[in-house]
């Protein structure tokens, strides 16, 4: 309610990504400490949301997806020194999420390059990028953690959450209206099946827990995001340079939601800040759009005077 214009947007988004990169630098530090080895455990962030390596995984991809477009947007106002310092947050972003040791991060990291990659207007010069950024991100990968990528499907974790999931759509279909009830899925699951167990899956958390009613309306809250940040870039698509910085951060607001529900099918996040942050973000740019009001009108072209014929008359 209190970022209602651009320079306020700006502010906050400063704050809002240093705050990620005290976790970033962080989680880049100690995995080069450990000589940039896999870990099980992987890296992990702040205590509380982020203090599991899956989530924390999900939460780089996420400051990856906005630092990248606000770094296109204004480093023609940055000096040297301030572009390599958000050069660093989209560094230690990346190495973040390979050393989270999260498949679903690095997915999540693949849907954020593929939506940026799009969305880019110079694509063939971004088409390079990202293919060298691609190849230099499957050589820090670490070789234990290739062979877990090589393994998906058909590993015992992967085979688990298969069978978690099939027992989400089976409450489903038990419970169809309001589901089993917000966070009820852990006692349900140990009341039924033995012992306890989460989802890892958004939507069959959201289905499972809220029902088809409680599903429908956090679908209906993903198209509203991505509905909203088109109406954006409506709103200012004729300010010309004026626009840049809205139209970079609604792709990269998109980008962060595509990167969540990528890695949110395998985890159980749903209640967690990543959605509700994202589209809080998503409404106040567009009310910060508002701030710039409407394009001056274009001075019209003057009228030119029309010219006679000056041929000589022909003789009778």
């Amino acid at each position: 309610n209190t970022v209602t214009s651009e320079g306020r947007f700006i502010v906050f988004m400063y704050a809002y990504l240093v705050w990620n990169f005290k976790m970033s630098q962080s989680a880049a530090r100690s995995w080069a400490m450990e000589g940039f080895r896999f870990r099980d455990w992987g890296a992990a962030g702040a205590p509380g949301w982020f203090s599991n390596s899956g989530e924390f995984g999900i939460q780089m991809c996420v400051f990856l997806a906005v630092v990248v477009p606000f770094w296109n947007s204004m480093r023609k106002h940055w000096s040297k020194w301030i572009k390599l310092l958000f050069l660093a947050m989209a560094g230690t972003a990346v190495a973040g999420i390979v050393a989270s040791s999260s498949r679903g991060s690095l997915l999540g990291l693949g849907g954020v390059g593929l939506w940026l990659l799009i969305k880019s207007r110079q694509k063939w010069r971004a088409l390079i990028v990202a293919i060298v950024f691609s190849g230099l991100v499957w050589v820090i990968i670490p070789p234990e953690q290739k062979a877990r990528l090589s393994s998906m499907g058909e590993d015992k974790t992967s085979n688990s959450r298969e069978v978690y999931w099939e027992r989400g759509r089976q409450v489903i279909d038990l419970y169809p209206v309001l589901g089993i009830g917000f966070k009820n899925w852990p006692a349900y699951h140990k009341r039924i099946f033995g012992y306890q167990a989460l989802p890892h899956n958004i939507f069959i958390e959201a289905g499972a827990e809220l029902g088809i009613a409680g599903l429908a309306g956090f679908l209906a809250l993903i198209g509203t995001t991505l509905v909203v940040n088109v109406q954006t870039r409506r709103k200012v698509r004729d300010r010309g340079e004026d626009a840049r910085f809205f139209i970079e951060m609604t792709h990269g607001l998109d980008a962060a939601l595509i990167a969540f529900m990528v890695a949110g099918s395998f985890v159980t996040v749903l209640y967690y800040p990543f959605f509700w942050i994202n589209f809080a973000m998503t409404a106040a740019l567009n009310h910060s759009a508002d701030s710039l009001g409407p394009a001056a009108p274009q001075a019209p072209l003057p009228r030119q005077p029309m010219r006679r014929s000056i041929a000589p008359h022909r003789a009778a």
